[in-house]
């Protein structure tokens, strides 16, 4: 998926991914694309959700604005895959509309080897981790990414929570 605008979208009910949703798939990347203004009503993802990328998710250059998640993840949320990559892209304003989200620009949950790169996070809210959270992972190297203004009871910029491996530059 590259170079798309996704924009006023909804996932109602208890789906994923009020821009996109990408399930059980063995290879997902998305690029220079853009996800503005979407809702996921009661679950995670307000723009993006990745669910069991058997083998690898990669988002690289993507804006992700004013997206709400009723869950986790208010911008990005990736569940349960094997080397997640985040790369330059602009999470900024996203939120969740529950008190008990996670990481609301990005949350990546029960991963392994993931690797965030110059990515910028800023003006993000959630209750746990602002800008991004991370939930039992093994494995997550962090690096030249930036967190401003976000907010969160614990972690206003990131936080982690059952993590082994970890290596934040």
């Amino acid at each position: 998926i590259e170079d798309m605008i996704f924009e006023d979208n909804v996932s109602k009910g208890d789906g994923y991914g009020g821009g996109l949703a990408i399930f059980e798939s063995k290879f997902a990347q998305v690029t220079d694309s853009i996800f503005r203004d979407n809702e996921v009503v009661l679950n995670s993802g307000g723009a993006i959700a990745v669910v069991n990328a058997a083998d690898h998710a990669e988002l690289t250059g993507n804006t992700v604005v004013n997206n709400v998640a009723g869950m986790d993840g208010g911008g990005i949320f990736v569940y349960v895959s094997d080397r997640p990559t985040l790369t330059d892209n602009t999470i900024k304003g996203n939120e969740s509309s529950r008190g008990e989200g996670i990481g609301d620009g990005g949350t990546l949950m029960s991963v392994r080897d993931a690797v965030l790169s110059g990515n910028e996070f800023s003006d993000n809210e959630s209750y746990i981790g602002g800008g991004f959270g991370a939930y039992d992972v093994n494995g997550l190297e962090m690096s030249g990414d930036v967190f401003d203004g976000d907010e969160g009871q614990f972690g206003g910029g990131v936080m982690i929570y059952i993590g082994e491996d970890l290596s934040l530059s």
